[in-house]
């Protein structure tokens, strides 16, 4: 049985996490990579399965596992199939492609921390005027020199593991600054139909809440998008146009997706 890659990371430091808690593993048996926030990684995940026989195929969807039984799962159930989104990888060279990336800005961070189990990454924390980027990406199963950066941008190596069939497995990160107007709002990003699950039991009004906003980048490059972002619950009636509607889970309670409006 091949060991696990398991890789936990967030924004934080001395033990605290001032944004959602992300978790990048792999399968035993099987040459399948996840990403998801940790807190509903039962129920919502991004998969990637390899290549292996009887498939030649890759196969990338944003969906809900088929054991899933939480609200989320069982309310996006009722709604349809299980695959919510999908990409083809970015290929940035022979054999390596660019899976995921998960952007945190600094704006977007919480003010007081959450304590993090002792093997979660904890990423530099930036400004107001910067933010941190992770990228996920897979390589080839034979030896390589090195880990892959992005150009004219440092580039740290967050950690390293392999699938089940030695394919090589990155998790960089680099900080960069936001190249946005003063007060202009970001690229908007969101799922091609937009959805909602929400779980009866979480408060919304004490419940503090973090959001995970799903898509692909414009242009896309083929990659897999998420904005890590501090989120609040609002009326439908008062939502506008320039408000971002994603999934968003409950940090401190249950795992829970609701209708948010994003606060940059």
């Amino acid at each position: 049985m091949s060991k696990r890659f398991v890789c936990r990371f967030a924004v934080g430091q001395d033990n605290l996490a001032y944004s959602g808690i992300w978790r990048v593993w792999t399968a035993r048996n099987q040459p399948d990579l996840y990403l998801a926030v940790e807190t509903i990684s039962g129920e919502m995940k991004a998969t990637v399965h390899c290549p292996r026989p009887p498939h030649s195929s890759w196969e990338r969807h944003y969906s809900f596992p088929k054991e899933a039984s939480g609200p989320v799962a069982e309310a996006a159930k009722k709604d349809g199939g299980p695959h919510r989104l999908r990409w083809t990888g970015c290929a940035v060279a022979p054999d390596c492609t660019l899976e995921y990336r998960v952007i945190f800005r600094g704006k977007s961070l919480e003010q007081s921390g959450t304590t993090v189990r002792a093997d979660t990454a904890l990423l530099p924390i930036p400004t107001e005027q910067e933010y941190v980027e992770v990228a996920v990406l897979l390589g080839p199963a034979a030896e390589t020199v090195g880990y892959p950066r992005e150009k004219d941008t440092p580039t740290h190596l967050l950690s390293e593991g392999r699938l089940s069939n030695g394919r090589r497995v990155w998790i960089v990160y680099c900080m960069k600054l936001i190249a946005l107007e003063k007060n202009k709002p970001p690229q908007q990003h969101s799922l091609d139909t937009a959805k909602s699950y929400m779980d009866p039991t979480v408060d919304l009004s004490n419940t503090p809440m973090r959001g995970a906003l799903i898509g692909r980048p414009e242009p896309d490059d083929g990659s897999l998008l998420f904005w890590d972002v501090s989120a609040k619950y609002t009326a439908m009636r008062s939502l506008t146009s320039t408000q971002i509607f994603g999934l968003v889970f409950a940090l401190l309670l249950v795992t829970a997706l609701v209708l948010l409006a994003i606060s940059y």
